[in-house]
Protein backbone atom coordinates (compact mmCIF):
# COMPACT_ATOMS: atom_id res chain seq x y z
CA UNK A 1 0.00 0.00 0.00
CA UNK A 2 3.19 2.42 0.53
CA UNK A 3 3.76 1.75 -3.29
CA UNK A 4 -0.03 2.51 -4.12
CA UNK A 5 -0.03 6.21 -1.83
CA UNK A 6 3.45 6.92 -3.52
CA UNK A 7 1.99 6.40 -6.88
CA UNK A 8 -1.54 8.08 -6.49
CA UNK A 9 0.36 11.28 -4.78
CA UNK A 10 -2.54 10.37 -1.65
CA UNK A 11 -0.50 12.87 0.39
CA UNK A 12 -1.49 15.80 -2.01
CA UNK A 13 -4.35 14.97 -2.48
CA UNK A 14 -5.18 15.11 1.22
CA UNK A 15 -3.20 17.60 1.89
CA UNK A 16 -5.45 19.45 -0.82
CA UNK A 17 -8.97 18.08 1.21
CA UNK A 18 -7.52 19.49 4.30
CA UNK A 19 -6.44 22.46 3.61
CA UNK A 20 -9.70 23.35 2.04
CA UNK A 21 -11.19 22.46 5.06
CA UNK A 22 -9.60 24.75 7.11
CA UNK A 23 -10.20 27.47 4.55
CA UNK A 24 -14.20 26.31 4.96
CA UNK A 25 -13.61 27.25 8.67
CA UNK A 26 -11.55 30.26 8.12
CA UNK A 27 -13.91 32.10 5.27
CA UNK A 28 -16.97 30.08 4.74
CA UNK A 29 -18.84 32.67 6.27
CA UNK A 30 -17.86 35.39 4.02
CA UNK A 31 -20.26 35.42 1.20
CA UNK A 32 -19.59 37.07 -2.56
CA UNK A 33 -22.16 37.26 -5.38
CA UNK A 34 -20.58 35.09 -8.34
CA UNK A 35 -22.12 36.73 -11.59
CA UNK A 36 -23.60 34.39 -13.63
CA UNK A 37 -23.00 34.93 -17.96
CA UNK A 38 -25.85 31.95 -19.11
CA UNK A 39 -28.57 33.94 -17.33
CA UNK A 40 -29.90 32.61 -14.27
CA UNK A 41 -29.79 33.65 -10.78
CA UNK A 42 -26.26 35.23 -9.34
CA UNK A 43 -24.76 32.64 -7.32
CA UNK A 44 -24.46 33.86 -3.74
CA UNK A 45 -21.10 31.24 -2.75
CA UNK A 46 -18.61 31.09 0.02
CA UNK A 47 -15.11 32.69 -0.93
CA UNK A 48 -13.97 29.20 -0.89
CA UNK A 49 -16.80 27.55 -3.01
CA UNK A 50 -13.84 26.72 -6.05
CA UNK A 51 -12.35 24.31 -3.07
CA UNK A 52 -14.30 21.85 -4.52
CA UNK A 53 -12.18 22.26 -7.69
CA UNK A 54 -9.09 21.98 -6.28
CA UNK A 55 -9.69 18.70 -4.68
CA UNK A 56 -11.13 17.30 -8.21
CA UNK A 57 -8.17 18.73 -10.16
CA UNK A 58 -6.29 17.09 -7.41
CA UNK A 59 -7.52 13.63 -7.61
CA UNK A 60 -7.39 13.94 -11.69
CA UNK A 61 -3.43 14.43 -11.23
CA UNK A 62 -3.72 11.71 -8.80
CA UNK A 63 -5.57 9.21 -11.47
CA UNK A 64 -3.39 9.94 -14.12
CA UNK A 65 -0.41 8.70 -12.28
CA UNK A 66 -1.60 4.74 -12.39
CA UNK A 67 0.77 3.20 -14.67
CA UNK A 68 -1.98 0.34 -15.63
CA UNK A 69 0.58 -2.30 -16.90
CA UNK A 70 1.84 -2.46 -13.10
CA UNK A 71 -1.58 -2.80 -11.93
CA UNK A 72 -2.75 -5.62 -14.10
CA UNK A 73 -0.13 -7.52 -12.52
CA UNK A 74 -0.98 -6.68 -8.88
CA UNK A 75 -2.40 -8.58 -5.78
CA UNK A 76 -3.25 -5.93 -4.08
CA UNK A 77 -6.53 -4.38 -3.75
CA UNK A 78 -5.60 -0.96 -5.27
CA UNK A 79 -9.06 -0.60 -7.12
CA UNK A 80 -10.81 -0.35 -3.50
CA UNK A 81 -8.04 1.67 -2.62
CA UNK A 82 -9.05 4.44 -4.90
CA UNK A 83 -12.67 4.01 -4.22
CA UNK A 84 -11.28 5.02 -0.21
CA UNK A 85 -9.60 7.76 -1.33
CA UNK A 86 -12.70 9.13 -2.60
CA UNK A 87 -14.31 8.76 0.47
CA UNK A 88 -10.98 9.78 2.41
CA UNK A 89 -10.72 13.16 0.51
CA UNK A 90 -14.66 14.16 1.57
CA UNK A 91 -13.98 13.53 5.20
CA UNK A 92 -11.95 16.60 6.38
CA UNK A 93 -14.10 19.04 4.42
CA UNK A 94 -17.55 17.20 5.80
CA UNK A 95 -15.83 17.23 9.40
CA UNK A 96 -16.64 21.38 8.76
CA UNK A 97 -20.05 20.82 9.57
CA UNK A 98 -19.54 20.74 13.03
CA UNK A 99 -18.89 24.34 13.40
CA UNK A 100 -21.80 26.24 14.01
CA UNK A 101 -22.88 28.16 10.41
CA UNK A 102 -21.33 25.91 8.49
CA UNK A 103 -23.76 23.55 7.62
CA UNK A 104 -24.30 24.15 4.42
CA UNK A 105 -21.13 25.21 2.99
CA UNK A 106 -19.43 22.01 4.45
CA UNK A 107 -22.59 20.27 3.18
CA UNK A 108 -21.65 21.75 -0.52
CA UNK A 109 -18.66 21.82 -0.51
CA UNK A 110 -17.84 17.71 0.61
CA UNK A 111 -20.69 16.61 -2.17
CA UNK A 112 -18.95 18.90 -4.39
CA UNK A 113 -15.55 17.00 -4.25
CA UNK A 114 -17.23 13.77 -3.88
CA UNK A 115 -19.36 14.17 -7.15
CA UNK A 116 -16.18 15.40 -8.98
CA UNK A 117 -14.05 12.52 -7.80
CA UNK A 118 -17.42 9.96 -8.59
CA UNK A 119 -17.31 11.32 -12.20
CA UNK A 120 -13.45 11.21 -12.43
CA UNK A 121 -13.03 7.85 -11.89
CA UNK A 122 -15.86 7.01 -13.79
CA UNK A 123 -14.37 9.06 -16.54
CA UNK A 124 -10.94 7.36 -15.95
CA UNK A 125 -12.53 3.73 -17.09
CA UNK A 126 -14.00 4.80 -20.48
CA UNK A 127 -11.37 7.92 -21.80
CA UNK A 128 -7.40 8.69 -20.76
CA UNK A 129 -6.94 8.89 -17.60
CA UNK A 130 -4.98 12.12 -18.37
CA UNK A 131 -8.52 13.68 -19.01
CA UNK A 132 -10.65 12.02 -16.77
CA UNK A 133 -11.15 14.78 -14.31
CA UNK A 134 -12.27 17.14 -17.71
CA UNK A 135 -15.91 16.42 -17.43
CA UNK A 136 -16.34 16.71 -13.90
CA UNK A 137 -14.11 20.18 -14.05
CA UNK A 138 -15.93 21.52 -16.92
CA UNK A 139 -19.30 20.67 -15.45
CA UNK A 140 -18.56 22.15 -12.50
CA UNK A 141 -17.76 25.66 -14.52
CA UNK A 142 -20.70 25.29 -16.71
CA UNK A 143 -22.44 25.15 -13.59
CA UNK A 144 -21.42 28.00 -11.99
CA UNK A 145 -21.63 30.19 -15.02
CA UNK A 146 -25.27 29.23 -15.51
CA UNK A 147 -26.39 30.07 -11.86
CA UNK A 148 -29.29 29.07 -10.43
CA UNK A 149 -32.78 28.68 -12.13
CA UNK A 150 -35.41 30.88 -11.73
CA UNK A 151 -37.66 29.20 -9.35
CA UNK A 152 -36.04 25.73 -9.61
CA UNK A 153 -32.87 23.57 -9.69
CA UNK A 154 -31.87 22.30 -12.79
CA UNK A 155 -30.89 18.59 -13.12
CA UNK A 156 -28.11 18.42 -14.21
CA UNK A 157 -26.16 21.49 -12.33
CA UNK A 158 -25.22 19.87 -9.23
CA UNK A 159 -22.58 22.56 -8.74
CA UNK A 160 -24.76 24.95 -7.03
CA UNK A 161 -27.71 23.32 -5.49
CA UNK A 162 -28.11 23.31 -2.53
CA UNK A 163 -27.21 20.91 0.57
CA UNK A 164 -30.70 19.21 0.84
CA UNK A 165 -31.19 19.79 -3.14
CA UNK A 166 -32.54 16.14 -4.92
CA UNK A 167 -30.48 17.41 -7.09
CA UNK A 168 -26.67 17.48 -5.42
CA UNK A 169 -28.16 13.92 -3.61
CA UNK A 170 -29.43 12.26 -6.72
CA UNK A 171 -25.83 13.26 -8.54
CA UNK A 172 -24.01 12.43 -5.23
CA UNK A 173 -25.30 8.83 -5.08
CA UNK A 174 -25.27 8.07 -9.00
CA UNK A 175 -21.62 9.37 -8.89
CA UNK A 176 -20.64 7.62 -6.31
CA UNK A 177 -22.06 4.34 -7.11
CA UNK A 178 -21.30 4.39 -10.91
CA UNK A 179 -17.58 5.65 -10.04
CA UNK A 180 -16.79 2.82 -7.74
CA UNK A 181 -18.50 0.16 -9.66
CA UNK A 182 -16.59 1.53 -12.68
CA UNK A 183 -13.59 1.60 -10.86
CA UNK A 184 -13.81 -2.04 -9.28
CA UNK A 185 -15.66 -4.47 -12.17
CA UNK A 186 -13.93 -2.44 -14.92
CA UNK A 187 -10.71 -4.59 -16.31
CA UNK A 188 -7.93 -2.09 -16.70
CA UNK A 189 -6.87 -1.74 -20.57
CA UNK A 190 -3.53 -2.84 -21.31
CA UNK A 191 -1.44 0.02 -22.88
CA UNK A 192 -0.74 -0.50 -26.17
CA UNK A 193 2.57 -1.28 -27.81
CA UNK A 194 3.79 0.35 -30.67
CA UNK A 195 5.35 -1.97 -33.20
Amino acid sequence: MIWWCKNRGVAIVLACSVGMAVLVVLTGRSIRDIPVIFGGVALRAPLVFFGSLVVIVAHGWSVARNPVELELRSRRPVRWADVGLMVAAALPLLATIVCPGLTEVGLVTSRNVVIGMGLTLLCARFMSRGLASMPAVSMFLVGVLTGRGYGHEAWWNWVVSSGASPVGAAWFLGSVIAGSAATLTGRARKPRVSS
